[in-house]
């Protein structure tokens, strides 16, 4: 019930940030390019990508189907407790940093966020998005019993994160390109790693580890 009751929170809380993104008019300007782009895709390739979206979630959702019909049958999972927990963790660290990014732009709306859990790490959202979905994968690891079924629970979570890592690069080009000129932009850039915390790595164009 707990796992069941984050993952409608979680949809929730995406269909809210979508919906009110979509009343910014600088994300109103990028839907319109992004529909002129779609305009031109073919047929066969729009439907190849419905199907490849489709099976995406299908694939994130595994794990949480698996957890719900084992513990309908009467199965205790050791694994369950730790993954509801990571769920928890990340629905509230991108919900936290969505809100914090948010309440910043409203009073500095020209200037990069670089506070709260911004200071840890520059993408904390997209971090969020890792976390959670890693808790979906742990909650069912007492069942991954066969090569299979590892590779089948293992598909979705390993999908979501090179997602994440495709937009920390694609906002990371655009963050470049609106605050490049600017030295306090610059200084946070090689000071805060980009995707996860702690971890030296500060920048997705060409990843490396930093010595420092």
């Amino acid at each position: 019930m707990l796992q069941s009751g984050l993952l409608l929170a979680y949809g929730l809380r995406l269909g809210t940030f979508i919906a009110l993104r979509g009343r910014v008019p600088s994300f109103q300007k990028q839907q319109v390019e992004n529909t002129a782009r779609g305009a031109r895709v073919g047929g066969l390739l729009k439907a190849a990508i419905w199907v490849g979206v489709s099976l995406f979630y299908v694939l994130l959702f595994v794990p949480a189907l698996l957890t719900m019909s084992a513990q309908a049958g009467g199965l205790v999972l050791a694994s369950a407790p730790a993954g509801v927990v990571l769920m928890a963790t990340g629905l509230g660290l991108e919900s936290g940093a969505d809100w914090q990014k948010s309440r910043f732009k409203i009073q500095n709306p020209s200037r990069f966020c670089d506070i709260g859990f911004y200071s840890v790490v520059r993408f904390p959202n997209y971090f969020g998005e890792i976390v959670f979905w890693l808790g979906v994968w742990v909650s069912a690891m007492s069942i991954y019993r066969t090569l299979f079924a590892w590779v089948l629970g293992s598909l979705g979570f390993l999908c979501i994160v090179l997602v994440m890592v495709g937009a920390g690069r694609r906002l990371e080009l655009k963050q470049s390109k609106s605050y490049g000129s600017d030295p306090a932009f610059e200084a946070y850039s090689r000071r805060v790693p980009i995707l996860f915390p702690l971890l030296p790595i500060f920048s997705l164009r060409s990843p490396k580890v930093s010595q420092r």
